[in-house]
């Protein structure tokens, strides 16, 4: 057990199962031999480096996260969830028809001839409406288009609603108790399942409920059970798998899969010391654990085709992929330094994550919670790929592109061109502060929330932002380099 640390120069591992969590920092992780198999079963493991001749699996229960879910009238989803009516509500969606009464989420409950009680989201006669506490609110526009993916803001506290981040109107006013949970894609009267009515068809992406203080109580995102390929809905702060209630309709798997999650999985914690620059030739890495690098040293992941599922949080020091093997190596096997495709990645304050000239980060998902992305190369991306994925910050956060090796081979760039619309960066109402080498260039792709850019240093930072995908308000501070 972790009260009773495990200390030997070297170990022979055989197959063996955690039945609590493990403390091995007194171990050699990177001499180990012997073949075998650990499987964390959910628990936390703690090693000092990697290296040796074993593999590190979790075989909890996974889940693909989908950017998207279709869903077809007859489908409701019971959350579970009952709302404070200061709770602040987001959902994104697409309409596949915008005639008749399609039903976002729905709060309500009548009882006797007392007034209905309700928080909950309509798209009525090609417009949105707002019901909270007994009353309603329409907007008139924008006109509803089933081509637009529409994020719609309500918050229960100020009352202000938003489309697409544009204000819209203000809700009625009261306090309230809600006598029901939300249910997703279908009204009901007095409970779910009562009078079910106003099915949503269309594209699901998220909903998200938020507490008054801002804190995230709830979130749900479609997701694909990975043991029988259900598709269904995760919810990721109480670790549920939900299911439609309906008797008709379903829910079908839409593009692209965003990443893994677990319900609980398993976790190696790789403590680096300072100055220690720790290589992972052999020691593979499978199934739904999460890695967590730690320590002020650095981490290379030198094995491809690690194929984790529960993502990487860089919480100090600096990770990165062994360079210098590249074009030996296909996309995929290149890819999978740091997990199965797309795995997330996030870089936490102090923290450094260094693509190190790879493209093969384009896919990844990466969360920028106060961390570093950097390329210091020596290796070149492929200009015809991209560098980086999706990017979100979820503090303020710095992107280091001075590095003196050649970008794509002609000085640039570019974010992912993988994606339809390309790879975007999701501000989050942070700063993003942006060092380049001088003469290059970065080709930032779209932003799409609002925020701060800081280009703090070097070349010419470009960017093309489509006002039909995206209408951020932009904060643009300029004290090196130039912009376009």
């Amino acid at each position: 057990p972790a009260s009773a640390p495990l200390v030997c120069e070297r170990l022979e591992i055989g197959d063996c199962t955690l039945t609590a969590d493990c403390d091995w920092r007194g171990l050699d992780f990177s001499t180990c031999s012997g073949g075998g198999t650990i499987d964390l079963n959910g628990h936390k493991l703690y090693v000092t480096g990697l290296g040796g001749d074993v593999t590190v699996t979790d075989t909890t229960e996974h889940y693909e996260l989908l950017d998207y879910i279709n869903v077809t009238a007859g489908v409701w989803v019971n959350t579970g969830y009952t709302p404070d009516c200061t709770d602040r509500v987001h959902v994104k969606v697409r309409f596949d028809n915008v005639s008749g009464n399609n039903c976002l989420y729905c709060s309500r409950t009548k009882s006797g001839n007392n007034p209905v009680r309700t928080f909950t989201c309509f798209a009525i006669g090609n417009q949105f409406r707002f019901d909270r506490n007994t009353s309603n609110t329409s907007v008139k526009s924008p006109t509803i288009s089933t081509t637009t993916d529409y994020a719609l803001t309500a918050d229960g506290n100020t009352l202000a609603t938003t489309i697409n981040n544009a204000s819209s109107v203000t809700m009625a006013s009261g306090t309230f108790t809600a006598g029901s949970p939300f249910v997703l894609f279908s009204a009901h009267n007095a409970s779910p399942g009562a009078n079910v009515s106003a099915n949503f068809v269309g594209r699901f992406y998220c909903f998200r409920v938020f507490n008054a203080a801002g804190n995230l109580v709830r979130e749900y995102l479609p997701a694909r059970r990975s043991t029988d390929g259900t598709i269904g809905i995760l919810e990721t702060t109480q670790h549920t798998f939900l299911l439609s209630s309906g008797t008709a309709g379903e829910m079908t798997a839409g593009a692209n899969v965003v990443c893994m999650k677990g319900l609980n999985p398993g976790e190696l914690h790789v403590d680096v010391p300072a100055g220690v620059t720790n290589e992972n030739y052999a020691t593979a890495i499978t199934g739904n654990l999460k890695l967590f690098k730690e320590g002020e040293g650095t981490l290379v992941g030198g094995k491809s085709g690690q194929k984790y599922g529960g993502g990487t949080v860089i919480a100090c020091g600096t990770a990165r992929p062994r360079t210098g093997v590249q074009n030996s190596l296909t996309y995929y096997e290149a890819q999978a330094y740091w997990g199965g495709e797309p795995s997330t990645l996030t870089v936490e304050r102090g923290a450094v994550f260094d693509i190190a000239g790879h493209y093969a980060y384009r896919i990844h998902p990466i969360v920028l919670n106060g961390g570093t992305l950097a390329n210091f190369g020596p290796d070149q991306t492929r200009d015809d790929y991209g560098g980086f994925g999706n990017i979100t910050l979820t503090d303020d956060s710095t992107l280091d592109l001075q590095a003196s090796a050649v970008f794509g081979g002609r000085d640039t760039f570019l974010m992912s061109t993988l994606y339809a619309n390309g790879a975007k960066i999701e501000l989050g109402g942070h700063t993003l502060t942006i060092q380049l080498g001088r003469d290059k260039t970065f080709y930032m792709g779209a932003l799409a929330e609002n925020g701060t850019l800081h280009m703090a240093s070097g070349g010419w930072l470009r960017t093309c932002i489509s006002s039909e995908l995206y209408m951020p308000t932009l904060n643009l501070r300029i004290s090196g380099g130039a912009a376009c």
